[in-house]
């Protein structure tokens, strides 16, 4: 096979072809070498917030459409006012996320940001991601259940793996002479989109991330509950503040986890996100005759984890026992934010962690930031 000039070196190093001057990369790689490899290695995120990874033109673009007011809609303006470089504190962090929630209160907006995020790692060689959220930050009673916000976000993922699976494919028709290569090319037709991708990856001169020999791509999903809310943080929170009326906060805060990991656990047993009662009817195997047509037949849903997240002052992670013994009991892996406030203590995480150490999921292990803080400056986006 013989590759093209644009991706001489990468196929080089990649068979083990490289002559001996080349072996200089790894004694003294040039910033453009360096980067063009850490490009293109395979990689695994295991901390991105959804909420936290838009794209600030996407959250313009939303607030626009759906009416919702921001100190500025010019981007760097917004950068400066809401979004800077640094914090004094997690509290003031976090105030940010309260323009992003109002513009995902519907499906089109969740999918879009979940496809958008997963795009944007996908495209830095990322090649599994762990994205995690609030689910009842999104939702609204009668309107968006819990259900369907996990549901919009996955189809979103879903759709950008399917791109980024198909970019690995197309890849290969720059890598190789068109008489040498064979990726499936007398199987299909190439489209115009196809051939739009194609010269935008070979517009990027071997910039990019994408090879018909790399590792497919992959996400899990994991569910954050809050340490904190009131209800105007979002309407399924302002429902359930109504209806717990009276109750001791912190005993409200971990109801709500209970109710988080209840819903999460339906959605893993219904194993698809369809709301058709035929294609969720477990004790039919027949679709003839669903009119649904619904992309997620046979499909399991991939909520790897429960998290907690939010300010840490004040509302510590006791108060979500119950949910992570639920989850526990449940075969649902546990992460938990914490250290990230000056005044949090870390006892109940220790206590939690005894337990997440006996798996070897991917989710479990980010468990660690809960004592080492520093890790989360490691792993975090």
């Amino acid at each position: 096979m013989t590759a093209t000039s644009d991706d001489d070196e990468y196929m080089n190093y990649r068979d083990g072809s490289a002559d001996d001057n080349s072996n200089l990369f790894w004694k003294n790689p040039t910033t453009e070498q360096l980067q063009t490899f850490l490009l293109r290695i395979p990689k695994a995120d295991l901390h991105i917030h959804l909420d936290g990874s838009i794209r600030i033109e996407t959250l313009i673009d939303l607030a626009q459409k759906y009416n919702v007011v921001l100190p500025s809609y010019d981007v760097q303006e917004l950068k400066e006012m809401v979004f800077p470089e640094t914090y004094k504190s997690l509290e003031e962090y976090l105030r940010g996320f309260g323009y992003i929630t109002k513009v995902l209160y519907t499906p089109e907006a969740l999918e879009r940001v979940a496809y958008e995020v997963a795009m944007d790692a996908y495209n830095v060689g990322v090649r599994y991601i762990e994205v995690r959220f609030a689910p009842q930050m999104h939702a609204i009673p009668g309107k968006l259940s819990v259900e369907e916000v996990i549901c919009a976000v996955n189809t979103g993922l879903e759709r950008a793996v399917k791109d980024a699976d198909e970019l690995d494919l197309l890849s290969g028709h720059l890598l190789y002479d068109d008489d040498d290569y064979d990726g499936n090319r007398d199987t299909f037709q190439l489209d115009k989109y196809q051939i739009e991708k194609i010269q935008q990856l070979k517009d990027k001169k071997g910039r990019h991330p994408y090879h018909p020999e790399a590792p497919s791509h992959h996400y899990g999903i994991i569910a954050c509950a809050m340490r904190f809310f009131l209800p105007v943080f979002s309407p399924y929170y302002e429902a359930f503040y109504e209806v717990h009326k009276g109750e001791d906060p912190h005993r409200v805060f971990g109801l709500a986890s209970v109710a988080l990991v209840t819903a999460v656990n339906n959605l893993r047993r219904r194993g698809r996100c369809s709301e058709c009662d035929k294609c969720n009817d477990d004790s039919s195997n027949d679709d003839d005759g669903c009119e649904c047509n619904h992309r997620h037949h046979d499909y399991i849903l991939p909520v790897v984890a429960l998290d907690i997240a939010g300010a840490e002052s004040g509302y510590p992670a006791s108060d979500h026992r119950e949910a992570f013994d639920l989850a526990h009991q449940s075969f649902l892996h546990k992460t938990v934010h914490a250290g990230e406030g000056k005044n949090e203590r870390n006892y109940m995480c220790i206590e939690m962690m005894k337990r997440v150490f006996y798996s070897v999921s991917p989710s479990s292990l980010m468990t660690t930031h809960c004592l080492f803080p520093i890790s989360m400056i490691l792993l975090r986006r």
